[in-house]
């Protein structure tokens, strides 16, 4: 294509946008454009099929620009969080500076169907693919979140920014965009940044005994029950060594208290929450998700009360192991209730469907330990009620519900 020609297609564009953007691509006619540009609307055919052919092939040279500059923005900026902070203000302030073209592509473009289905639409596509790359990047070093969807999120923001120019244009406000990259960068962090985990208590109110057992429960997690001394404990709870001892004879004595004080909290719980429920199935399913949930929350205590003191012969003399007996019960009374409603098999035998039921969530938690990372229980709650629940159930009641 040789210059002059070139020349002339710009010229065309360059009118094009000027009336596109002042009075809208449906009020401007072919006729207009060929006026403003000084030559004749056959002229324009020559370069363009329709009117709706060069609103298409104008954004795609600013688009190229707005890559470009980015990129070079972006140069020796590390770390995907403050590349993501220079993307955000980098748009708004292109988009402030070009307020003609920002309302050209808002206005005619950005909803336009057929353009995201042209050839034209890559420069645009090419530039969401720099934001996604900076999410994948967030995600993979840890800085953003690992659960959720990078085209989601890279809509949420594109879409967010170019709908507050829409909301401007439409009350007939001035594109001042930058004023809202502070409040956007905000929105923006707060719904993909890690966060740090919210450490739960299993004691629930802290007084200086449970302080201790906490102290003890997170050196037994670390170190193992036989590494850790009574000094550790105490550096950790903050407290002289003699003060552990005033509520503790031992260190055998604290890892024996732990359970007996972590179980009373859970049945406490759990009647609390049973109490308005009546139908055994619906009593199981909530037992069983008290439970699982209980494992994400506290896993230092399941891996202590797994790995250190039910392998300890001491434990099944205790008060704390009478009460996980007495937690055992709540569970088979649930199923008796079942039975007795005709709801569970009425030939179950309730200490084999016990032992089913304790043995599958321990032997779930115990395949974790080994693994890298932390891997919710609570993500398989459903089909691990599932599979409890087609055991339990009686066979004409999976007749009617199939």
């Amino acid at each position: 294509m040789n210059r002059s020609v070139v020349a002339k297609k710009e010229i065309i564009k360059e009118k094009a946008e000027e009336l596109f953007s002042a009075n809208g691509f449906q009020n401007t006619t072919i006729s207009d454009i060929a006026k403003a540009a000084n030559i004749s609307e056959a002229t324009i055919y020559e370069h363009f099929r329709s009117k709706e052919d060069l609103l298409f092939y104008i954004p795609e040279k600013t688009f190229l620009e707005l890559i470009k500059s980015l990129e070079e923005h972006l140069l020796g900026i590390k770390g995907p969080e403050n590349q993501l902070r220079k993307f955000i203000w980098h748009y708004l302030s292109f988009m402030q500076d070009r307020q003609d073209f920002a309302r050209l592509f808002i206005l005619g473009l950005w909803s336009n169907r057929r353009f995201y289905e042209s050839e034209k639409s890559a420069p645009l596509k090419n530039y969401g693919l720099v934001l996604k790359n900076i999410l994948r990047d967030g995600v993979e070093e840890g800085v953003f979140r690992c659960d959720f969807d990078l085209d989601i999120c890279q809509a949420m923001i594109l879409g967010t920014m170019n709908h507050i120019i829409l909301s401007l244009l439409m009350l007939e406000k001035p594109l001042f965009l930058v004023s809202k990259g502070e409040a956007l960068e905000q929105l923006f962090f707060s719904a993909i940044k890690k966060r740090p985990e919210k450490k739960h208590s299993i004691w629930g109110l802290m007084g200086k005994r449970e302080k201790i057992l906490e102290a003890a429960l997170e050196e037994f997690s670390k170190k193992g029950y036989d590494q850790t001394t009574v000094s550790q404990i105490a550096v950790r709870a903050g407290i002289t060594d003699p003060t552990v001892y005033e509520y503790f004879k031992s260190k055998e004595d604290i890892l024996m208290s732990i359970p007996e004080r972590a179980v009373e909290k859970f049945l406490a719980d759990l009647k609390d929450k049973m109490a308005n429920i009546h139908s055994p199935e619906n009593i199981f399913r909530l037992f069983l998700w008290n439970q699982v949930k209980s494992y994400d929350d506290y896993p230092d205590y399941y891996k202590v009360l797994l790995g250190e003191i039910r392998c300890n012969p001491k434990f099944y003399k205790s008060k704390g192991y009478e009460l996980i007996r007495q937690y055992s019960r709540e569970l088979m009374n649930i199923l008796r209730a079942g039975v007795e409603a005709g709801l569970f098999r009425g030939d179950l035998d309730l200490g084999l469907a016990r032992d089913m039921y304790f043995g599958t969530l321990d032997q779930l938690l115990l395949n974790t330990f080994g693994e890298q990372g932390k891997h919710g229980l609570s993500e398989k709650i459903d089909a691990v009620y599932n599979l409890f629940i087609h055991a339990l159930k009686a066979p004409e009641r999976d007749a009617v519900r199939e």
